[in-house]
C-alpha cells in the first residue's frame, strides 16, 4: 500500500484526561508506524500541553495549537503567535462575559486568577492541568506572555452567547461541551497545519487520513482524503466523516486502522 500520513487528534480520540491512552491504541499506532506510514499528532493543544504520554506511540511529527505550530522530526518549521492587541481583545471578551481566560503558548500555559475559584468539572480539568504541567503554568497577565491561541473556562453564570458573538468576528470559536471555549485566530486551523506539513514533506493530500471527535476537528476531517469520527464524537462530526468507528476506549482506533488495511 502507498505510504499514508495519518493525523490523530488527542482528546477524545487517542486519550482521555480521566483514563489516559488505551493500550490497544498505543500498540496500533506503533504498528501503523512500523508498517511504513506516518502518524502525526494534530491537536488544539499547544506544544507545552502535549504530555510524554501522548507521544508514547512514537510520534515524530506534531501539528499543535490548532495549526499554529508545526514540528517535523523535532524541528520547528512553523509558529504563529497572537499580537498584544489580539491578547487584549480576547481577554476583554472573556472578562466582560464572565469567562476565565486561559493563555496557550509554545512554552508556557497561563491561567486567569479566577481559575482558583472553579468548581465541579471545570475544577477537575484545571487540576489535571496543574498535575501534568505544573512547572510550566504561569498566572495570566505575566510579563512576556507568548501565546499562539487563547481559550476560556465556561463558567455557570457567564454570557456564553455574547462571548461567541463578539469573538467570532476575528476568531473561529469552538465550544467544547460547555466546559471550554476556544478562540482560534482566523487563517489558522488544523487543516491549514496539515496542508503546511504535507507541502513541507512533499506528500499529497490524497494520502492523508484524519481521526477526530470534536468541533475543532471538523476542518481537519473535511480537508483530508479520508476521515474517521470516533464513536464518542459529536454528532455533527460523525455526519461529515467518511467512517464512524467505535469509541476511543472501545477499540476505535484499532478498528478503523484495520478497516483501512493500515495495520
Amino acid at each position: 500500500m502507498k505510504r499514508k500520513i495519518v493525523f490523530f487528534d488527542i482528546d477524545g480520540t487517542i486519550y482521555s484526561y480521566r483514563n489516559g491512552m488505551p493500550q490497544d491504541t498505543l500498540e496500533s499506532i506503533c504498528s501503523l508506524k512500523k508498517n511504513g506510514h506516518i502518524p502525526v499528532i494534530c491537536t488544539g493543544r499547544t506544544k507545552c500541553m502535549i504530555y510524554p504520554g501522548h507521544m508514547a506511540p512514537g510520534f515524530e511529527h506534531i501539528v499543535a495549537g490548532a495549526g499554529t505550530y508545526i514540528e517535523i522530526g523535532g524541528k520547528e518549521i512553523y509558529l504563529s503567535e497572537l499580537n498584544a492587541g489580539q491578547i487584549e481583545e480576547v481577554t476583554e471578551i472573556c472578562r466582560q462575559n464572565g469567562l476565565v481566560e486561559i493563555g496557550e503558548g509554545k512554552n508556557h500555559f497561563y491561567l486567569g486568577k479566577e481559575s482558583a475559584n472553579l468548581t465541579g468539572e471545570l475544577k477537575k480539568i484545571r487540576d489535571v492541568y496543574l498535575k501534568e504541567m505544573g512547572n510550566i503554568i504561569k498566572e495570566f497577565g505575566s510579563e512576556g506572555m507568548h501565546l499562539s491561541k487563547m481559550s476560556a473556562f465556561i463558567c455557570p453564570d457567564c454570557n456564553l452567547e455574547q462571548a461567541i458573538e463578539h469573538g467570532s468576528k476575528n476568531y473561529n470559536m469552538v465550544n467544547h461541551r460547555n466546559c471550554l471555549l476556544e478562540f482560534i485566530p482566523k487563517g489558522e486551523g488544523k487543516a491549514q497545519g496539515i496542508e503546511r506539513m504535507i507541502q513541507y514533506l512533499g506528500m499529497s493530500r490524497e494520502d492523508t487520513i484524519s481521526f477526530g471527535d470534536s468541533f475543532n476537528d471538523m476542518d481537519m476531517l473535511e480537508y483530508t482524503a479520508f476521515s474517521v469520527a470516533m464513536g464518542n464524537g459529536d454528532e455533527e462530526v460523525k455526519q461529515i466523516s467518511d467512517y464512524v468507528t467505535t469509541a476511543y476506549d472501545q477499540g476505535g482506533i484499532t478498528k478503523a486502522l484495520k478497516m483501512l488495511h493500515l495495520i
